[in-house]
């Protein structure tokens, strides 16, 4: 048996001795560390499905809404749109799923969009984070202001002057 003054000697020698700190050192910072830049990682790649995902739920509903008919959706006012939304957010953009997008249209003639995607996480699986449902919203309106449009007529003395090679003067041939 070993005696006790031995294991004393042998925990006192163990807390002196520097040689293999850096390994436990290491072994311990480990998972803060894949912590950090997981959640790095991944909350970047949320943030470019995320602006992704909005952009392209707006080009579809501006799709939309330009491509109806006054005030009624056509045939292919929907398929439009769908084609805008797959030209800015293709299906596994970044590592993500199918997206889901949805339109609806009010009283007002305002169209509604709703898109949604899931979106796996890469480093964060560690520590229990398996997915993201990112989700956006957007609008559009057709709006058709009255526009005035003037005709400004200079009346000043240049306009008395005739062109070489006219026979009347610029006010006169601006008037025919």
């Amino acid at each position: 048996m070993i005696a006790m003054s031995n294991i004393i000697r042998l925990a006192g020698r163990l807390c002196r001795d520097t040689r293999g700190n850096v390994i436990m050192l290491t072994a311990a910072a480990i998972f803060p560390i894949i912590g950090l830049s997981g959640a790095a990682l991944d909350i970047a790649r949320i943030y470019l499905v995320k602006n992704k995902l909005q952009n392209a739920c707006d080009a579809s509903v501006l799709a939309y809404r330009r491509s109806m008919n006054g005030n009624n959706a056509t045939t292919d006012t929907e398929p439009r749109a769908r084609n805008y939304f797959n030209a800015n957010f293709a299906p596994g953009l970044y590592g993500s799923g199918t997206p889901a997008m949805t339109y609806s249209v009010d009283t007002q003639n305002t169209v509604h969009g709703s898109a949604s995607v899931t979106l796996p996480m890469a480093l964060m699986r560690v520590f229990g984070f398996q997915q993201t449902t990112l989700s956006a919203t957007c609008d559009a309106q057709l709006q058709l202001p009255n526009t005035d449009i003037m005709f400004v007529l200079d009346t000043t003395g240049s306009m008395t002057d005739t062109n070489p090679g006219d026979s009347s003067n610029r006010i006169t041939g601006l008037r025919k």
